[in-house]
């Protein structure tokens, strides 16, 4: 009686790589879906099962629900996991300025991909067998010439098994035998006070497309919206237009923080046009206690609809500097 080394064509001493590599090679051969010659079907029966008397010599533990197929280890292993990995997803929102002053709820919602309940995941039930459309790589190929040689193009993943490279007696109508589904999630989202240019971590929030693995987690990255002011880091920067005239008295502004305290702020005499006041700790929070700066920028604005009477102070106040 052949040993299931012998079956393989391999050593007694191969390695599991090698007598991987033997399988696939002889499992595409025989495969019946693929070979109809007389005797394939029980030749490949065989090489599947040498295949696990090597790989597994364990005793056999339960079945699972659905019938187990030795092709599927050949898809397994040559082809990666069956399923996506159960990615992370990423996402921005943005406070409005007066938001980031106080810890707010914000309701987001997003869309993931979770496995198919009605299918557990699998994309059918019942019997697995190779896609001979795509001979089990999940991969749409045709072979083009050039010139002497064929080549092999990949287009795209094969619509007859949605890439898995495996096929179910009966496909799951919930999701189209992908095996997933897209949802619409809604979360409520506590963003506390200093979370600003920071990304908020949710565990098991992200995608869930493999049932055997834990989800993906979501990823909230939080802005700011503008609104009025410039963002630089955690600073704020605040344009305010002043009369020339006030630029050579001085001036003072109340201005209204959109914390919503309100800040008096003098200026020097006779400044030039983009004059900048730094307000320490009155910018972007960066925790619970510090902030970053607000900078008030002056910038002269020239009056319009000058009255007569206005036109005439100003004719005596160049007269007055010419005479110096």
């Amino acid at each position: 009686m052949s040993s299931p080394y012998d079956i393989l064509g391999v050593s007694n001493n191969a390695s599991k790589d090698e007598v991987k590599s033997a399988y696939r090679k002889l499992a595409k051969q025989y495969h019946p879906d693929v070979n109809k010659e007389p005797g394939a079907e029980d030749r490949f029966k065989k090489i599947s099962q040498a295949y696990e008397d090597i790989i597994d010599p364990k005793p056999k533990q339960q079945a699972p629900a659905y019938n187990h197929n030795p092709f599927d280890d050949f898809f397994n292993f040559n082809f990666g996991q069956q399923h996506p990995k159960n990615n992370q997803i990423h996402l921005r929102i943005n406070l409005e300025i007066e938001e980031i002053y106080k810890t707010v709820n914000k309701e987001i919602s997003y869309e993931r991909l979770v496995y198919c309940k009605s299918c557990d995941g699998h994309g059918g039930t019942g019997n697995k067998i190779g896609c001979v459309s795509c001979m089990g790589s999940g991969i749409r190929q045709r072979t083009v010439q050039q010139g002497p040689f064929f080549m092999q193009v990949h287009e795209g993943v094969c619509l007859e098994c949605q890439g898995k490279g495996i096929k179910f007696d009966q496909q799951c109508s919930s999701c189209n035998s992908t095996g997933s589904q897209s949802v619409v999630e809604k979360l409520n989202l506590t963003v506390p006070v200093g979370t600003v240019h920071q990304t908020m971590r949710i565990d098991n929030q992200g995608h869930h497309v493999d049932p055997t693995q834990r989800p993906g987690a979501l990823f909230v990255d939080i802005g700011v919206v503008e609104n009025g002011f410039k963002v630089h880091n955690h600073d704020l920067v605040y344009e305010q237009e002043v009369d020339p005239i006030d630029a050579l008295l001085g001036y003072e502004l109340l201005f209204k923080h959109p914390k919503g305290e309100t800040l008096k702020v003098k200026t020097k005499s006779n400044f030039e046009n983009g004059y900048t006041v730094k307000v320490t700790n009155k910018g972007i929070p960066n925790n619970q206690s510090t902030s970053g700066n607000l900078h008030l920028v002056f910038l002269y604005k020239l009056p319009k609809n000058l009255s007569s009477e206005e036109l005439d102070l100003l004719k005596k106040y160049k007269e007055l500097r010419n005479k110096k």
